[in-house]
């Protein structure tokens, strides 16, 4: 094997010198331009990749939108709330549904799109919406703990500022 210490490297025979492939000019032109190929494919590989990367991100927030418009319709709850609870969804979760929070509230940790609590889920939860972890059900009751506790997003302390703690 050749690059190994220690072991001499043999010399070719007749025969292997005979099959060798003499390398021609135009033999060179069209390895370079197999070597340009392979690297035109990287550079196109990564940027697709990129953009997979960026249209993952838009498709989260626009996922959220359309899981924030459904549970609106579901909750009847109007329209104008639709921005500031993507405001909340983002700053909660980063738009992940399958989140959860690092540190729990008693014996609780607040997961999914909202952030909601498990006991909280259970109080505000519809007949039928009762997965946490599915992202309309989890707004669903994030809305109607919303409604009932502040009556509106835009009464949450803090929302859409610095300040915000939590809701």
């Amino acid at each position: 094997p050749i690059g190994f210490t220690g072991v001499p490297i043999a010399p070719l025979s007749r025969e292997a010198v005979a099959a060798t492939v003499p390398v021609t000019p135009k033999r060179t032109e069209r390895l370079n331009r197999a070597r340009h190929h392979r690297g035109s494919t990287r550079r196109q590989n990564r940027r697709a990749h990129k953009e997979r990367r960026i249209a993952h991100k838009l498709s989260a927030s626009a996922q959220a939108a359309r899981t924030i418009e459904r549970a609106l319709r579901i909750t009847q709850e109007p329209h104008n709330w639709m921005r500031p609870l993507e405001w909340l969804a983002f700053h909660e979760s980063a738009y992940n549904p399958h989140a959860i929070a690092y540190e729990g509230v008693g014996n609780e940790t607040a997961c999914g799109l909202f952030q909601v609590l498990p006991t909280t889920f259970a109080a505000h939860e519809l007949p039928g919406r009762t997965n946490i972890w599915n992202p309309v059900d989890n707004t669903v009751a994030a809305i109607r703990y919303i409604a009932g506790r502040y009556g509106t997003p835009q009464s949450i302390p803090g929302l859409e500022s610095s300040s915000y703690a939590g809701y």
